[in-house]
């Protein structure tokens, strides 16, 4: 299993490599917690329209939740 998540993460920063980096956008603290916000959003009303899985809204979530739980998303339970 650890051997396969290092091979997902090596193909994750190789693809990440290639990403030229104009396409890149950088944030300060206080815009970063808006973008996530904005996302948030969408993922919820994409999810709500069927056009993603909820199920895999709910693990990628505890993922996130995971790796940051002090994130504001990750009090609420409206997802």
């Amino acid at each position: 299993m650890n051997q396969m998540l290092g091979q997902i993460y090596s193909t994750i920063e190789k693809a990440e490599a290639d990403i030229p980096a104009k396409y890149w956008i950088s944030f300060d603290a206080s815009n970063e917690e808006n973008y996530w916000k904005v996302l948030r959003n969408v993922r919820i009303e994409i999810t709500k329209q069927g056009d993603y899985d909820p199920r895999m809204t709910a693990l990628l979530k505890r993922i996130r939740c995971k790796n940051k739980p002090e994130k504001e998303e990750c009090k609420l339970n409206d997802e």
